[in-house]
């Protein structure tokens, strides 16, 4: 992944994924990973992105998680202040292929 929502990332697209926007500011990664650590979710990974000629503007977030993105923890972190979009994916693991490429 290379742009989200006009954004600048580079994160790998595989397994349990959470996708967030938010302002860029302080707190932001600190925020999500206490929350993911209250559902126990283990952060496998984690890509930050934004928009290069607007610091200080819209960032984006992609969380690898260990299992699955509980749906208590995708409406937590959709319900904290930072938080604009929030999004979860369960994707292929490494190494696999979606069912419709086999």
């Amino acid at each position: 992944l290379l742009l989200y929502n006009k954004l600048r990332i580079d994160a790998r697209l595989d397994g349990a994924l959470l996708v967030t926007t938010q302002p860029d500011q302080p707190g932001v990664v600190a925020a999500l990973g206490a929350t993911s650590a209250k559902y126990g979710s283990n952060i496998a990974h984690m890509t930050l992105g934004r928009n290069f000629h607007a610091p200080d503007g819209l960032a984006v977030s992609v969380l690898a998680l260990d299992g699955v993105v509980p749906p208590e923890l995708v409406a937590e972190v959709a319900a904290l202040p930072q938080i604009d979009s929030v999004v979860a994916a369960q994707l292929p693991e490494p190494g696999q292929y979606p069912s419709w490429m086999n």
